[in-house]
């Protein structure tokens, strides 16, 4: 077994492949739950748009020639501020409706809907809460592992406390500490390796 030093290449190497561990499942935690983004857009519409404001907002733009008040269209671009986070929709309406201006063409921030239904504030929230969870997942990985890297002198000392960390590491490192033998690393528990092999099977399982 050749031995192979720890570098800053291979500790970056694992740490992005810890990233990409939790990918997914921090896009699946951002999705809202119970509710598609079209549901959402439909009821910030409904309550945004009541009939009684599409009549003022016609009445008004028959009184002159020109720029138009309202547009017709299916993208409904908006932003909900639900007290404790803020979140930006794009979302496709089921059919065509009629809608003011800055719902369609917005170049900076999206209108913020101050009258936003309670039931989808509390839906962002909840995914916000389990977006935040997964990320603290990730993070308490990472910190794990870099303490474990500062208590190794090689990625073979590595690998013997903790063998599960071959499939983190480049395939070429892998390559290397299998080229030949070498000097003999005594085996020490230097770090909880049965803590990071819990977080590494969490990560997997939830892909």
């Amino acid at each position: 077994m050749a031995l192979v030093k720890c570098t800053k290449a291979v500790f970056e190497h694992v740490n992005g492949q810890i990233d990409k561990l939790f990918q997914d499942r921090l896009v699946e935690a951002f999705k809202l739950r119970g509710m598609t983004e079209t549901d959402v857009a439909e009821l910030a519409y409904m309550t945004t748009h009541t009939p009684e404001r599409l009549k003022a907002a016609k009445d008004l733009e028959a009184m002159f020639a020109g720029n138009q008040i309202l547009y017709t269209g299916e993208n409904f671009k908006f932003k909900i501020d639900t007290g404790t986070t803020k979140r930006k929709f794009e979302a496709k309406l089921r059919s065509a409706k009629e809608m003011l201006h800055a719902f369609v063409y917005q170049y900076g921030d999206p209108p913020e809907l101050t009258e936003a239904p309670e039931e989808v504030k509390q839906a962002i929230d909840e995914a916000d809460k389990r977006w935040h969870a997964v990320k603290q997942d990730k993070e308490d990985f990472k910190n794990s592992f870099s303490e474990a890297w500062k208590k190794v002198k090689s990625v073979n000392e590595l690998l013997k406390a903790w063998p599960a960390v071959s499939d983190l590491l480049p395939p070429d490192v892998i390559q290397r500490v299998n080229r030949k033998s070498g000097p003999r690393v005594k085996k020490e528990e230097t770090f909880d390796a049965a803590a990071l092999n819990v977080q590494l099977l969490k990560a997997k399982v939830a892909k």
